[in-house]
């Protein structure tokens, strides 16, 4: 990972997803460079081990049995729907990434 630099931002941990460098008439010896790149958000994890550590014990409430519970259907034309179709959503961008992820079990 490296760092981006324009005039107007500083970009950092970010990584090529794609490098060209095409050649046409109308480059002639000068190199065109196009390239990709992503931001990659760096997170850190914590296992428990199953058991609450005396540092998270205090924000563990106690877990309730809600039973067993069927959830109602996505009615056609509801705003969940619309969501769900809609590219530009938090609630499409969720779903899709749960699909990707699902699909990397598989």
């Amino acid at each position: 990972m490296s760092a981006v630099t324009t005039n107007l931002k500083r970009y950092e941990n970010m990584v090529f997803t794609s490098l060209e460098f095409p050649l046409d008439v109308d480059t002639g010896k000068a190199l065109k460079v196009v390239a990709e790149l992503e931001q990659i958000k760096i997170v850190q994890s914590k296992f428990l081990d199953g058991i609450p550590s005396d540092e998270f014990a205090p924000r563990i409430k106690s877990k309730k049995d809600f039973g067993q519970k069927v959830t109602a259907p996505v009615k056609a034309g509801s705003k969940i729907e619309q969501d769900l179709n809609d590219s530009e959503s938090s609630l499409h961008q969720i779903a899709s990434a749960g699909k990707k992820v699902i699909k990397g079990f598989f």
